[in-house]
């Protein structure tokens, strides 16, 4: 059935990338097992590492493999920059995040 995916459907699908993408074992800046207090707690809490400088390096390198992926998925409207500046704010829980990456991707038309 063709037409357009749901904002449910759009937030499930990047809320399990990005706790995927997180927990990547080349990467893994995510501590938690479950989606649902991962998403209940904030950006800050992840392992992005010890010092400003280095969280800052560890964002950026998040936010280019996660745009490289969403790229494959033909997702549109969600470039690096918007991913490194929604984890420029420590305080904002992953879940509020996902929330605004729903809010602005464009995702191809569903098969």
């Amino acid at each position: 059935m063709a037409g357009e995916f749901s904002d449910l459907e759009k937030r499930v699908f990047l809320q399990m990338l990005y706790f995927g993408t997180t927990d990547a074992p080349g990467d893994d800046v995510n501590p938690y097992d479950s989606v649902s207090v991962f998403l209940t707690s904030t950006v800050g809490s992840l392992r992005w590492g010890i010092d400003q400088q280095v969280r800052q390096r560890s964002k950026a390198r998040f936010a280019f493999a996660f745009s490289r992926i969403l790229v494959a998925y033909e997702i549109t409207n969600l470039d690096e920059s918007k991913i490194a500046d929604s984890l420029g704010d420590d305080t904002r829980t992953n879940m509020q995040v996902v929330d605004g990456w729903v809010a602005v991707s464009k995702f191809p038309p569903r098969p």
